[in-house]
């Protein structure tokens, strides 16, 4: 969400100061602890009552908490309530919570989205990622695509369709025990044996480049660039 300047600020100072009884509470100040917080709501009226919390729609901005594609105030609040436990972030919004990359959601988190809002730091934090899974498929014409670049932490999905058996090796033929990523195990000879039909699944950790093959027709080769 956008708003002109004023507004953002009075909604910032409006939402800081509904989080302070939080902090208060937190660090076991102001007496009665049983007293139920104020309900917080942003200028489009969305109340933030205390319970899960989750992304309202698929993103992949760090301080993005709600998913509307914005960085604003309402974050900022989402991550102060997670952080003193009124609230629980969960999946891309406890990603996208994590401005600073500590590996923790905390107050600091809370600052940086605030200060990115009014304009005193650059907003383009470093985009959370989601693994991914790329299909690549054997044909009696060999592995299509024979090329692919995949990113540290995805996957790819043989599926056999040539009509015959399929022996997927990374590594010089016909030993392979030259091989980095070592699908198949790092035995001489070893192999990924994939049935007429059926589909093989590998996640790729660490980078490096693949050089792949079909054991039973070693003209068939596959490279996987991983970074």
């Amino acid at each position: 969400m956008t708003f002109p300047t004023k507004t953002r600020v009075v909604y910032i100072v409006a939402s800081l100061l509904a989080a302070i009884p939080l902090f208060v509470m937190s660090c076991g100040g102001g007496g009665n602890t049983n007293v139920t917080p104020p309900s917080v709501t942003d200028v489009n009226n969305r109340e933030m009552a205390p319970g899960d919390i989750t992304a309202r729609s698929a993103n992949t901005l760090q301080g993005d908490v709600d998913g509307d594609s914005a960085i604003d105030g309402f974050d900022a609040v989402l991550v102060l309530r997670h952080d003193v436990g009124l609230s629980i972030l969960t999946g891309s919004g406890l990603a996208n919570a994590d401005t600073d990359n500590s590996g923790d959601v905390d107050g600091y988190d809370a600052v940086l989205i605030l200060r990115c809002d009014v304009g005193l730091i650059d907003c383009t934090f470093e985009a959370a990622t989601t693994p991914e899974t790329h299909d690549i498929t054997y044909t009696a014409n060999g592995f299509s695509p024979d090329t692919l670049s995949i990113s540290d932490g995805d996957s790819v999905r043989w599926t056999n369709n040539s009509g015959s058996l399929l022996r997927i090796a990374e590594g010089t033929h016909p030993v392979h025990t030259d091989c980095i990523f070592c699908p198949q195990g790092s035995g001489a000879g070893d192999t990924i044996p994939i049935s007429n039909g059926a589909d093989y699944t590998f996640l790729f950790t660490g980078t490096g480049t693949a050089n792949m093959h079909n054991h039973l027709n070693p003209e068939h080769t596959l490279v996987i660039t991983v970074q």
